[in-house]
């Protein structure tokens, strides 16, 4: 039987060029430090979290300040199970400083364009593994 997706995908160019630099970025991130660590649990890292989501911040969506290495089993205790513990080791970890500094940045401007986009992928399809 053939899965029927809850919502379906919007197909604009805009899209595409948006889910196109996420991949990027996530591939990136995985080759360039391959013995990441989660900095919530310390098991292996997955994929990078972002800190302030990115439906909030379009000026951090693609910051290495932003961007967590967390495991599959604590990004989903954050998102699935509303686990705030998640979170609350990542700030004790990394500090008040950093999270004041975080919170000032997501309060910038930046226009998502998909020659932007594009940009941002070409920048980070560099590390794709092959």
């Amino acid at each position: 039987m053939k899965r029927i997706p809850l919502r379906r995908k919007s197909k604009s160019p805009y899209r595409k060029a948006v889910d196109a630099a996420d991949a990027a970025l996530q591939s990136y991130y995985r080759a360039k430090y391959p013995n990441a660590k989660c900095e919530s649990c310390n098991r292996k890292a997955d994929l990078r979290h972002h800190f302030i989501p990115k439906s909030r911040s379009a000026f951090l969506r693609y910051s290495e300040n932003n961007l967590i290495p967390l495991c599959v089993r604590c990004h989903i205790l954050h998102h699935q199970f509303g686990d705030a513990r998640v979170h609350a080791r990542i700030v004790l970890k990394r500090g008040a400083e950093w999270l004041k500094k975080l919170l000032k940045e997501s309060r910038k401007h930046l226009s998502l364009t998909v020659k932007l986009c594009k940009e941002i992928e070409q920048k980070y399809k560099v590390w794709k593994k092959k």
